[in-house]
């Protein structure tokens, strides 16, 4: 996820319905803060960070 800067969101041809929820379990803090992933606008999306 971390090279990929992933969006994780429908994008198939003709599809133009809801997004899905994404959902990002980061256990180490590592996701930038900068990526698309936590752009809100694009998709409804659940952030979670825990350790162990």
């Amino acid at each position: 996820m971390l090279s990929d800067k992933l969006l994780l969101t429908v994008r198939l041809p003709n599809c133009s319905g809801k997004q899905p929820i994404r959902v990002a379990v980061d256990s180490k803090l590592r996701t930038s803060p900068l990526y698309r992933l936590y752009d809100t606008s694009i998709a409804p999306s659940t952030f979670t960070t825990s350790t162990i």
